[in-house]
């Protein structure tokens, strides 16, 4: 097929790409290997990525974002009703239970959890988020519908990254201050940090508000000591 030779010819479509569900829930569990991996030995996976498959990866992530993003059902802001089931459905259910709605969705939030890990004190973590030839995965990032940047759930998905990126690494703060405001961030991080607080540990109405799994959570994602 025309994608498969893009592939062996280390070129990728510029244009946004259709996958079929199958292909896409495929794509999310490959994504939450990764994951796994990254939980069990993030120095491996971060060496893994650097010298084997350096310019492989910032290219396999800025397409499947694009397709993330250019899908109309999970972040175009018209599509106010699915948007709203996902803002009130994020959860860790299993794939053959999701409808090809919540695979894009589910593939989305691995991918953004994925992009965390790698750059965490990765010094060549910019050049992954640099790849794309119209707009860097990064930017992808930064232009999700305004429920990732004001829904709790959906903020501590994205913006743990998203701080990741902007991390001891000039080239991504720069890039993410030209799309959103560096306040934003740092707001993030205060309200994560209160969060974690002796007091607010045992107040049933921030735990309620803020449901994650785990692997969600920002103490989990990237170092307590990073400020911006």
């Amino acid at each position: 097929s025309p994608l498969a030779s893009s592939f062996a010819m280390g070129e990728f479509p510029v244009i946004p790409i259709s996958l079929s569900s199958t292909v896409c829930n495929m794509a999310c569990i490959c994504v939450r290997v990764l994951n796994n991996v990254a939980r069990l030995d993030l120095p491996f996976l971060q060496s893994f990525l650097n010298d084997e498959m350096h310019l492989e990866f910032g290219q396999i992530l800025s397409l499947l974002m694009s397709f993330c993003g250019s899908h109309s059902d999970v972040t175009s802001a018209s599509a106010s009703a699915s948007l709203g089931s996902i803002v009130e459905n994020v959860h860790d259910g299993p794939l053959d239970s999701l409808s090809a709605i919540f695979g894009v969705r589910d593939l989305l939030h691995e991918l953004l959890l994925l992009a965390g890990y790698v750059c965490i004190e990765n010094s060549l973590a910019f050049e992954f988020f640099q790849s794309g030839k119209i707009r860097s995965p990064l930017q992808r990032m930064c232009a999700l519908p305004i429920a990732y940047f004001t829904h709790p759930r959906l903020k501590a998905i994205l913006l743990a990254t998203i701080v990741a990126a902007c991390y001891d690494n000039e080239g991504g703060r720069a890039m993410v201050e030209q799309e959103l405001p560096i306040d934003l961030l740092r707001d993030f991080l205060a309200d994560e940090q209160r969060a974690l607080s002796p007091c607010a540990l045992g107040d049933a109405s921030i735990v309620e508000a803020t449901p994650l799994h785990p692997k969600w959570l920002r103490s989990n994602r990237i170092p307590a000591s990073i400020v911006l």
